[in-house]
């Protein structure tokens, strides 16, 4: 049990130092997180965008909502929006793949062209970069 409180501990301690929030607001955020993704595969990219919206009002640095942000952006053919959702997660974070490789394909379309005809590729880029580092 004391292995156990000391564990949430460190967690709260570290979720607090990397984002700003409490464990209640970090889960919360999450819980709106895969909201918001699970609505941006069914197509529905205005209420995706809303909420991806509400996680980065919460923690400012996530990194995958911006790069979903602008997923959804190119999906409706919002180009530039798009760009600059990309452009904000490299900044964040410089070698976040997905941000790079999906601005690369929107900066070739014209605008009002949307991005890759409603389908979507789904990569969770920081689950595979942790198992890549674990199995080296």
């Amino acid at each position: 049990m004391a292995e156990a409180r000391d564990f949430l501990r460190k967690a709260e301690n570290q979720i607090s130092r990397d984002f700003g929030l409490s464990i209640a607001q970090y889960l919360k955020s999450q819980e709106v997180f895969d909201s918001a993704f699970s609505k941006m595969e069914n197509q529905e990219y205005e209420d995706a965008i809303r909420d991806f919206q509400k996680v980065l009002s919460w923690n400012h640095r996530h990194t995958q909502s911006y790069g979903n942000l602008g997923l959804c952006y190119a999906l409706m053919g919002e180009k530039q929006k798009a760009i600059q959702a990309f452009d904000r997660a490299l900044e964040i974070d410089p070698e976040y793949v997905p941000a790079r490789a999906n601005k690369t394909i929107i900066l070739g379309l014209k605008d009002g062209e949307k991005m890759l005809g409603g389908k979507l590729n789904i990569v969770d880029f920081y689950k595979k970069k942790v198992e890549a580092e674990s199995n080296p």
